[in-house]
């Protein structure tokens, strides 16, 4: 019994001496993409499927050539106030990629305001022309776009003073 035994041991020890043990390590997984709203995943990227004539309503639904992408359809041609860009029914007025004309792309920190690319303000200013002002501290703009104040006086509160 002993005997049968070592070799049992022997026989053990003989098998995990061939094998080397590795601590089981996962492969990392895909990174999470998560899109916005109104936005699906199609191929691994996030795409507008009311626009985009490539996933036109759902993944992989392309458009006919002479179409355009409308409201999740695909269609000839686009609604009242709206022109074909790339295939896709665009808002010449409001889109940050078509800004007053299809490819026109407002830079990083504007947005489309009636098709001109317009500085985006932080809370508490104010765009008067196309420079965002604090009315309250502005001299050029102390109250009101325009509204400038004396040679030598102040801003405060949005009033002119002198010091």
């Amino acid at each position: 019994m002993r005997a049968r035994w070592a070799l049992g041991e022997v026989a053990l020890l003989l098998g995990a001496a061939g094998c080397e043990i590795y601590p089981y390590v996962p492969p990392e997984p895909e990174p999470c993409l998560v899109c916005r709203a109104g936005e699906a995943l199609c191929g691994g990227r996030c795409v507008n499927p009311a626009t985009d004539p490539a996933h036109c309503g759902r993944c992989d639904q392309r458009c006919a050539l002479d179409e355009v992408c409308s409201q999740k359809a695909c269609t000839r041609q686009c609604a009242p106030g709206l022109r074909a860009c790339e295939g896709a029914c665009t808002d010449l007025q409001s889109d940050a990629a078509s800004c007053g004309a299809c490819g026109k792309a407002c830079p990083r920190g504007f947005a489309c305001s009636w098709g001109r690319c317009e500085p985006v303000c932080r809370e508490g200013q104010t765009r008067c022309d196309s420079t965002c002002v604090d009315l309250g501290s502005d001299p050029e703009h102390c109250g009101g776009c325009g509204r400038a104040c004396l040679a030598g006086a102040w801003c405060l509160e949005g009033d002119c003073t002198v010091p």
